[in-house]
């Protein structure tokens, strides 16, 4: 029997806080059609769906996967286990988080959510129970939550939902060496040198206690506290370590969700769950087998227009046959591979996806360029700017400043912000980047925000904003970026935002205040110019011949020797007054 091969189509919206675009795939010929395993056309059940009817699956998480009354209560440890959910600016019904809907499609049964607010894969305090969150039995990898996955019917799976909180903790991650990797399971420590080392420890002890559990690990999606490169830091040994030890993962940071998802930066709401639902279900979904001889294509969609239609889509085709589809949707760019080779020049054309012999796996990406909210607020710089000119006090800030949720007010008021046109490698530099209270303020925004060419909004956390400022004495626009966003705490004078690699303006070549901020620049000595003051005129030529009657007047000498013989005479004099009448 051979697995099905995958043809994973994604749109991914570059710009959550924008209304998303409508996408779909029609096929020609009517396939299986899955959602949620079942076939919309003709109501057959997808051939893994009866692999977990009625099996046992428990959740080993943090608040991303909590919901009340859900959760284990408070234990004989005395902790806490808090739950995020139900929360009014999220969700409030426990069928939008992402394990219930999984359980809910599969058919399957519950058996514990061990899942915690702030808790963390790793633990680094030697007390037993230090609070709600830290302690040798709070952690994640604890051989207490692990054998409480057990504790209402021994689980057939496993989904291992950690990691976002050590990331947002900046806990040390360290490294994962496959040569020296542990090969017998450690049932003793009880705190760790890395979060590489608990994770492990987790992935081990669980499969030490389950042995025949199907565990499926999620690897953390982005968070207003970390950066790309941050996340890629973590998960890149996160799934290297899933690698080792035969454990299926999936990274969450392709699962379609957005910044305009997750209300407060970090926990999702019903659409958020919807996607990580949708990941989820594509891995429990993607290994089953088919009757020999068939070679089928697998497709799966999202749709991010509406939480209702974004779960798991499914659709076949036999090994050799033609393949017709249509993409639907504004201003896409669709690359098409099969096989691994890039067909996309052969097989598509004005939306259509023409394959004549289907081959081998196919890939559809699609990726809408939509109009990004930026440019509602895109405030443009003065035509005459250089590197004094105070874009605070000479544009109008905004009465709204973008969070990594949207475009609104911060937690305690309305903030001040410009929004304006970047290049790649500006120096930019402002008083929100300094400690609090520098320009006056309670507090300042010490954050970047800024947006690629594409839309896609990117961010540095107060902590790196600042660190960046004091070690450079400023901040540099990174690749990519387009236009930028500094927000202030005050809307008052005594802010500045200043782009300081502009040059100044000047009325030429022998200028020497700039017409913007009044700098004075140094200028190369000037042949004529006898009284110094950066031109050669007719005052020049009436001191020079001063200088030549004996007059007692002073002179520039080093300009005046303008036949440039080494002397200062009337040879000086009569060229002088030759150019200066060429010129008139």
């Amino acid at each position: 029997m051979k697995k099905i091969l995958a043809w994973i189509v994604t749109l991914a919206m570059l710009c959550g806080m924008m209304p998303m675009t409508a996408f779909s795939v029609l096929a020609e010929e009517c396939l299986h059609t899955y959602v949620n395993g079942t076939c919309t056309g003709c109501g057959e059940a997808h051939p893994n769906l009866s692999n977990y009817e009625g099996k046992v699956v428990s959740i080993l998480g943090d608040s991303i996967s909590t919901f009340a009354g859900y959760i284990p209560v408070a234990d004989g440890f005395n902790l806490k286990h808090y739950a995020r959910y139900p929360q009014d600016n999220l969700f409030t019904e426990v069928e939008h988080t992402w394990w219930m809907q999984v359980l809910t499609a599969l058919d399957a049964k519950l058996g514990i959510n061990e899942s915690w607010r702030s808790t963390e894969v790793y633990n680094y305090i030697d007390d037993e129970v230090n609070s709600s969150y830290d302690g040798t039995k709070a952690c994640m990898a604890s051989v207490t939550r692990i054998q409480n996955l057990g504790s209402n019917g021994t689980p057939d799976v496993i989904l291992f939902y950690g990691g976002t909180n050590d990331i947002t903790q900046r806990r040390p991650v360290g490294s994962f060496d496959p040569a020296t990797a542990p090969t017998e399971v450690d049932l003793i420590s009880v705190k760790w040198d890395t979060v590489a080392d608990a994770y492990v420890d987790a992935i081990m002890r669980m499969q030490h206690y389950y042995p025949n559990a199907e565990i499926v690990a999620m690897l953390p999606t982005f968070t207003y506290k970390n950066t790309d490169a941050v996340i890629e830091a973590y998960n890149s040994v996160f799934a290297a370590i899933c690698e080792h030890y035969g454990v299926t993962y999936v990274d969450l940071r392709e699962c379609g969700i957005s910044t305009s998802d997750l209300p407060d930066g970090t926990h999702p709401n019903a659409t958020g769950m919807d996607y990580i639902t949708a990941a989820v279900m594509d891995v429990l979904m993607s290994d089953c087998d088919v009757e020999a001889g068939e070679h089928i294509v697998h497709s799966v969609t999202h749709n991010l227009t509406g939480a209702e239609s974004s779960l798991s889509y499914y659709k076949g085709i036999s090994h050799g046959n033609s393949f017709v589809t249509t993409i639907t949707g504004e201003n896409l760019k669709v690359t098409v591979t099969m096989g691994g080779t890039d067909i996309t020049a052969d097989c598509y054309t004005d939306g259509v996806v023409s394959i004549e012999k289907v081959t081998g796996d196919i890939v559809i990406t699609a990726k809408g360029i939509q109009k990004t909210i930026f440019d509602d607020y895109l405030q443009e710089l003065p035509e005459n700017l250089c590197s004094g000119t105070n874009l605070w006090t000479e544009l109008k800030p905004i009465n709204l400043y973008y969070t990594t949720s949207g475009w609104g007010l911060n937690a305690s008021g309305s903030a001040y912000s410009i929004t304006i046109p970047i290049s790649e490698g500006d120096q930019i530099w402002a008083t929100s980047f300094q400690k609090s209270g520098t320009n006056g303020g309670t507090g300042n925004g010490i954050r970047l925000t800024w947006f690629d060419a594409d839309g896609v909004l990117r961010s540095l956390s107060p902590t790196e904003t600042y660190a960046e400022f004091i070690a450079n004495g400023y901040l540099t626009a990174p690749e990519g970026a387009v236009a930028v966003n500094v927000v202030m705490w005050n809307g008052n004078e005594s802010n500045e935002v200043y782009i300081l690699n502009r040059s100044h303006v000047y009325d030429d070549d022998r200028d020497a205040d700039c017409n913007v901020c009044g700098t004075v620049r140094d200028l190369p000595a000037l042949l004529g110019d006898a009284n110094g003051d950066g031109k050669v005129n007719n005052r020049d030529l009436g001191l020079l011949q001063q200088y030549l009657a004996d007059m007692d007047v002073e002179v520039v000498l080093a300009v005046c020797d303008v036949t440039a013989d080494g002397r200062v005479n009337n040879r000086d004099l009569g060229l002088l007054q030759q150019r200066l009448s060429d010129f008139e």
